[in-house]
């Protein structure tokens, strides 16, 4: 698979011209969405690719799934292998997954080294310890002004927010937990960074990424689009879109009758009653999205790989006493078969915006009052459009 990677260099050209930003920037009411090429024009793509991507905090893995000593996820981050590593104390790192001998990714998907008690390349051997100091080379012997000690595995800045692990390749980037202060007071009767973390399902996305994180930033398109499926439990018209103050979006989906949401795992303990009656909605930019009800939470990770190809790969969060569950299995997949059908009708949606996107006589299209989350996203992509 073909995948854009992270540029060194920057063009320094306007990726907006100052009327567009104006219009984006103008107050909700008055504003204008992003103009069609900022979907589909392969040098746009680029551009974002070193003013967001290099430059932002993005989701690799959760907290659970490196739980112990020697545990590790591997990723790519746009062409970038990654690695997330517990240390042999139990420290938490971010490292290059690449060898530094001859450049080979070094391990793949998720597992342990901890039998091994080291990080071994498949190609030549050579062997890092877990917190990717180069431990040994064979056969460097005869090679002059060698020194294991100048050869460890660079180290990524990371961040842990509500068990997500974020990893960002700007090492001056103020932390991401310290800007999601009010999201925060919002999530915590949910314990996230407690909760389990199960692959749920994974699909081709041949859209711009942006255009999946607008689909699920506001319900507006629930009547035409999901008119059987969400748009009866969860209807539009009730959709309340907070005010935010950080890199991020969020809106409450209040159920039709205004009772409690029919959920496919025990309801959370100790959740406000409120909370039993509504799906939240959570977006951290640039492309984490949490749908969240009042007993589980569908984690969407983004594998971003053109400006109109990504893969959208779900994850399922449970508390551990509804993971422990001896039926588990059976209701994630009742669950599954009762979501599917509205990810279809959302990949229908998706599919022909990306084709429209390419059009040459489209124009800066204009804001419902359900799209405030939209107008957030866009500005904040704006900061980073603007910057160099």
């Amino acid at each position: 698979m073909n995948v854009e990677t992270l540029p060194i260099a920057r063009d320094a050209s306007p990726l907006l011209t100052a009327a567009e930003i104006a219009k984006v920037r103008r107050p909700f009411e008055q504003a204008s969405l992003l103009p069609l090429r900022c979907y589909s024009d392969p040098s746009f793509f680029r551009e974002e690719l070193a003013r967001v991507f290099r430059r932002s905090w993005l989701p690799a893995c959760r907290l659970d799934q490196v739980a112990r000593p020697g545990d590790y996820f591997a990723c790519d981050l746009f062409g970038e292998p990654v690695l997330v590593i517990r240390d042999r104390h139990g420290e938490l790192r971010a490292l290059s997954n690449v060898c530094r001998h001859r450049g080979r990714r070094i391990v793949e998907g998720q597992g342990s080294c901890a039998r091994a008690g080291a990080i071994i390349c498949p190609y030549h051997s050579w062997t890092y310890e877990l917190d990717g100091r180069l431990r040994g080379a064979p056969f460097m012997e005869r090679t002059k002004d060698f020194a294991v000690s100048d050869w460890q595995l660079p180290q990524l800045a990371h961040d842990i927010w509500q068990g997500f692990v974020f990893v960002s390749f700007d090492p001056d980037l103020t932390p991401l937990s310290k800007q999601l202060g009010t999201l925060d007071r919002v999530l915590a009767p949910f314990d996230i960074a407690a909760m389990k973390t199960v692959p749920f399902h994974d699909y081709s996305a041949p859209w711009n990424w942006k255009q999946t994180i607008e689909n699920f930033s506001e319900a507006y398109h629930q009547p035409p689009v999901h008119p059987t499926t969400f748009e009866p439990w969860c209807p539009a018209h009730l959709c309340r879109y907070e005010d935010v103050d950080g890199p991020y979006n969020l809106f409450w989906m209040p159920t039709a009758s205004g009772g409690a949401l029919p959920t496919a795992f025990p309801p959370i303990a100790g959740l406000p009653e409120d909370y039993g009656r509504t799906t939240l909605v959570v977006n951290v930019f640039p492309y984490l999205h949490l749908l969240i009800d009042p007993a589980c939470i569908v984690w969407l990770d983004l594998r971003i790989h053109h400006v109109q190809d990504h893969r959208n790969v779900w994850y399922l969060m449970v508390p551990p006493t509804t993971f422990a569950l001896p039926d588990f299995e059976e209701r994630k997949r009742r669950f599954l078969e009762t979501i599917l059908p509205v990810w279809r009708e959302d990949t229908g949606a998706c599919t022909g915006v990306a084709a429209g996107s390419r059009s040459a006589f489209g124009e800066q299209g204009r804001l419902s009052w359900m799209e405030k989350s939209l107008h957030q996203f866009h500005n904040w992509l704006v900061d980073r459009y603007e910057r160099l």
